[in-house]
């Protein structure tokens, strides 16, 4: 398990700003974000899937909502007075509502203040954030029909004990890979066809 000092975090923020959906919120929020963290003497870690028990559950909080206005602001809202706690909040209610504790966090949409939500959230709660790159499953991935995803899905240096099926997926990810499984291990098949992104020319792979 590993301890991210504000040089590491910097570094994975302003990287998943580049490389991440084209989305995930404010990379300068996010910083905000973490440096409010550690400032208040909370740890950031990142855990390994093997260093985590099997049965552990796993939220992914993050933040969505409507494009900010251009121009001229046409309302201003009260204060909020969750403002800045509401991924932490819906983590709680959601661990209420499951009536289960969450052992960790998973960055759903990558970008500067999404996977910064997802690592404060962890930081909170007192639980590691997780890396699942090397990540082993023992059965099959299914990201088939009715899975879609914007951006890149990585599944890096992934053991997968069954098949890997994105029969009928969708995987948008325009001009740039869709689907990195570079030093992946697939004991059973790989089922590529039927990709709908935007076309399949669009569903470029990288193994």
């Amino acid at each position: 398990m590993r301890t991210l000092e504000w040089e590491h975090l910097q570094d994975i923020l302003i990287g998943a700003a580049f490389l991440g959906t084209g989305g995930g919120g404010s990379l300068d929020e996010g910083l905000k974000t973490v440096r409010a963290d550690l400032r208040a003497g909370r740890a950031l870690r990142l855990a390994d899937p093997d260093e985590l028990p099997p049965e552990t559950w796993a939220c992914t909080p993050y933040y969505c909502g409507s494009l900010a206005p251009s121009g001229k602001i046409s309302f201003k809202a009260a204060a909020a007075p969750y403002d800045g706690q509401e991924c932490l909040l819906a983590a709680k209610v959601l661990e209420r509502h499951l009536g289960v504790a969450f052992g960790t966090t998973v960055a759903t949409e990558l970008g500067g203040g999404n996977t910064a939500a997802a690592l404060s959230v962890a930081a909170q709660l007192g639980l590691p954030a997780l890396d699942a790159d090397g990540a082993k499953v023992k059965g099959n991935i299914l990201l088939e029909s009715g899975f879609s995803a914007q951006g890149v899905v990585r599944l890096v240096a992934t053991k997968i004990g069954g098949d890997l099926a994105c029969n009928g997926g969708t995987f948008s990810n325009p001009g740039k890979n869709a689907l990195a499984a570079d030093r992946a291990i697939v004991t059973g098949s790989i089922f590529l066809g039927n990709w709908t992104p935007d076309g399949p020319r669009e569903a470029l792979h990288r193994f």
